[in-house]
């Protein structure tokens, strides 16, 4: 259950939305009837602002020493990530731990699950085996993790040009369309607004495919928005291809490839002078991807939904 300690009436979830979304300043913070303290304010009212629609959640165990390394055993933890319930809780490419924080706190761990029974299991799994330091105590709690709360509609739009900056970071332009209201009629309007989709050299394939593409590619995107607009992706895919590798034909008679006489003329042969229709042919080249893809797990926003599961 949620508490509402701080506020009387749970506040409208759209400042939960708004606060997984952007950055949020104390002045957009509803009035509480009841608080204490200056720490924490925007993070609580997020909290009870939660419908808590899409859950996990999270097991977390304490140390008493913050001084020392944090020691968790590793066998255990493969273990751990290979149970089905269990999500981001190791790295597989570079074989590291995700369930541990990097700085001095009082956290030993957080390992993640689907549902309370799996994350319970977990913890205990983990707090048992011998490679893994004394905990203080442990307790369970219902999260936004693996949400996507974060993310808001599906941007579609036409790929205007792209360009590759040194790191492998992708800058695409797009004619983006955007579906609005209409004050006149009751129907929707469709709006195309030409706009900037980010994506970076850390998202992997969400990279590659955004540097295969090329101008008027159909695509697809969720993401972030930025401050100055642009559309910062975290899920990408292709819709429909443009043409690409265009070439002129073989020669129907000797198989040359033929060449064009400038325009609407015929194609003529260089090696037995044969002339035939003006035509391009294209070769199919396949994308890196196909389907939504993401960044892999250890370059992944808490929040962010594997994309399994919606498969499944």
């Amino acid at each position: 259950m949620i508490d509402h300690k701080y506020l009387e009436s749970q506040p409208d979830d759209s400042f939960y939305r708004m606060t997984v979304a952007q950055n949020v300043e104390m002045n957009q913070v509803p009035t509480a009837e009841r608080t204490w303290g200056s720490h924490g304010i925007i993070g609580a009212t997020a909290a009870v602002s939660w419908p808590a629609q899409l859950v996990t959640w999270e097991a977390i165990a304490w140390r008493e020493d913050c001084s020392k390394n944090r020691e968790i055993c590793e066998r255990t933890l493969s273990v751990i990530d290979s149970w089905q319930g269990t999500f981001m809780s190791r790295d597989s490419r570079k074989g590291r731990s995700l369930i541990a924080p990097r700085g001095n706190c009082p956290v030993l761990f957080g390992v993640r699950a689907r549902d309370e029974k799996t994350a319970n299991n977990a913890a205990k799994k983990l707090l048992q085996a011998e490679a893994t330091q004394s905990s203080i105590g442990m307790r369970t709690f219902l999260t936004n993790q693996a949400s996507d709360d974060h993310l808001g509609e599906i941007y579609s739009g036409k790929v205007i040009s792209t360009k590759i900056l040194s790191r492998g970071h992708v800058i695409i332009k797009i004619n983006q369309t955007e579906i609005k209201d209409s004050e006149n009629n009751g129907e929707d309007d469709v709006v195309i607004k030409e706009n900037t989709w980010m994506a970076f050299a850390q998202s992997r394939d969400v990279k590659n495919l955004a540097q295969w593409f090329q101008a008027g590619d159909v695509i697809k995107g969720k993401g972030l928005i930025s401050e100055d607009g642009s559309l910062h992706l975290e899920k990408l895919k292709l819709i429909e291809a443009s043409e690409r590798n265009k070439r002129r034909p073989p020669c129907e008679r000797c198989g040359k490839t033929v060449k064009s006489q400038g325009k609407n003329n015929k194609l003529r042969c260089p090696a037995c002078k044969n002339l035939q229709e003006n035509i391009w042919i294209y070769n199919p080249q396949n994308p890196p991807h196909r389907g939504w893809v993401q960044p892999p797990t250890d370059h992944r926003r808490h929040l962010s939904r594997p994309l399994k599961w919606d498969q499944e």
